[in-house]
């Protein structure tokens, strides 16, 4: 196995990128259409997996886990929920 590609996260914003590495593209056009088919074929069952596993978490561990910037969208004093009296 070769690495051709390298998933990059940033954990606080929770924004990713994808890295491609030059010996990818050196690949035929055909070969990299069909490790690419494969790849968003894991993809999809991993974001699928987490969505579910997401929808099904009970709201308070939900809105526990959501950043600070996402969380008071929701409130009633947005945009200034940080004020005193956010509904969160």
């Amino acid at each position: 196995m070769t690495a051709l590609l390298t998933f990059r996260a940033d954990l606080d914003s929770g924004e990713g990128e994808i890295k491609s590495w030059p010996k990818f593209e050196k690949l035929s056009p055909l070969m990299k259409q069909d490790l690419l088919g494969d790849w968003l074929g894991q993809l999809n069952l991993m974001y699928d997996s987490a969505l579910n596993e997401m929808m099904n978490m009970p709201p308070e561990q939900f809105i526990k886990e959501c950043p600070e910037d996402v969380k008071h969208l929701a409130c009633s004093n947005y945009p200034n929920c940080d004020a005193e009296g956010c509904g969160e």
